[in-house]
C-alpha cells in the first residue's frame, strides 16, 4: 500500500496509509511512547539506536494490529546523515518499496512520521502491520535443534530468500538472522529495510560479506549445525543465481574466510570487554578495601 503525500500535524511530518487520520497514528505513537519510558518489559526490542511495541492503529476496514518502531537520536553525525539520505523512518519505507517491486515478502508499511528541529531529524517513527506468529530466525532455530527435517526446511527457505534478493540485485548490508522473521506459515520475511538505502550495486565483495554474516551468525549462535545445513542453503542460494554455479568454491572460500575474520572481531571484542570489567572489579575490591 502506497502511502500518501506528506502532511504536518502536531509537530510532525506524517505519511499516512489511505484513510488512516493523523489522530489514529499519535495514538500508537502514544503507545510506543510509554512502552519505551518502561523499557525492555514493555517493548518487543528495546536498545540504543530503537525501541518497538506493539499497538493498534484505527483504519478505514477496523483496528488492526501494528508494530511501531521508534528510531532514536544519533547525534550530528546521525542527524546530517539523515539530512542528506532521509529519515531512518523514510529509508525503511524505501526499502519496502524495493523489496515489494522484487515480490519479497516484509511488513507493509502503514504510517511514518518525524520531528525535526532546525531542519535536523530528531526522531522517525515507522508503522508496519503486525506479523501474527511471526518469531526471530535464531529463536525457531533453537527451538528445531533436534527437528533434522525441520532445520533443514528453513536452512533451504533463507537460502531461497537471500538468493531471491540477490537475484533481484539488491544488497542487505546487515543481513543477521535476526532481521529475518518466521511466519506462522514458514514464510521469511526481511527486517531493517532503511539499510537498503541508498541502493548499492551487488558486487561480488557485497555478495561475499552478505554470505560470510550468515554464516559467521550461524557458527556463532548454532556451534551445532552441520554442513548439511550449509549445502542446503547454499543450493537454494544457487537455484536463484544460476549463473553463479560455476564459481561455488571461490563464492564458498571467500565468505568463510569473510565470516572467520568476523568471528576473530568477536572473540577479540569479548576479550576486551571481559579485561575491562576485570579491571573495573578490581578497582572497586581497592576501594571496598581502603574503605574497611
Amino acid at each position: 500500500m502506497a502511502l500518501l503525500a506528506p502532511v504536518r500535524a502536531d509537530g510532525l511530518l506524517l505519511r499516512l496509509a489511505p484513510g488512516v487520520e493523523p489522530a489514529a497514528l499519535r495514538s500508537v505513537l502514544a503507545d510506543l511512547e510509554r512502552a519505551n519510558a518502561a523499557g525492555l518489559d514493555a517493548c518487543l526490542k528495546w536498545g540504543i539506536a530503537s525501541a518497538v511495541c506493539r499497538s493498534r492503529l484505527a483504519t478505514p476496514a477496523g483496528e488492526v494490529e501494528v508494530a511501531a518502531k521508534l528510531f532514536r537520536y544519533r547525534g550530528l553525525r546521525g542527524a546530517l546523515s539523515d539530512l542528506l539520505r532521509g529519515s531512518k523512518a523514510a529509508r525503511a519505507l524505501r526499502g519496502y518499496e524495493r523489496v515489494a517491486a522484487a515480490d519479497l515478502p516484509t511488513a507493509e508499511p502503514l504510517a511514518i512520521a518525524e520531528r525535526r528541529r532546525g531542519g535536523l531529524v530528531v526522531e522517525s517513527w515507522l508503522v508496519t502491520r503486525f506479523l501474527p506468529g511471526a518469531r526471530e530466525l535464531p529463536r525457531v532455530v533453537e527451538e528445531r535443534r533436534e527437528d533434522r527435517s525441520g532445520t533443514l526446511r528453513l536452512a533451504r527457505a533463507v537460502g531461497d530468500l537471500v538468493g531471491r534478493l540477490h537475484a533481484a540485485g539488491i544488497d542487505h548490508p546487515d543481513l543477521k538472522h535476526l532481521n529475518i522473521l518466521v511466519g506462522a506459515g514458514e514464510e521469511l520475511f526481511l527486517l531493517d529495510l532503511d539499510a537498503l538505502v541508498p541502493a548499492r550495486p551487488l558486487t561480488w565483495r557485497r555478495r561475499v560479506r552478505a554470505l560470510g554474516q550468515l554464516e559467521a551468525y550461524a557458527a556463532r549462535d548454532y556451534p551445532w549445525a552441520g554442513p548439511a545445513l550449509r549445502r542446503a542453503f547454499l543450493r537454494a542460494y544457487l537455484a536463484r543465481n544460476p549463473a553463479l554455479r560455476p564459481q561455488r568454491r571461490a563464492l564458498l572460500e571467500d565468505a568463510r574466510a569473510w565470516a572467520e575474520a568476523r568471528l576473530e572481531h568477536w572473540r577479540r571484542k569479548a576479550a576486551r570487554a571481559a579485561r575491562a570489567q576485570a579491571r573495573f572489579e578490581a578497582a572497586q575490591a581497592r576501594r571496598e578495601g581502603a574503605r574497611s
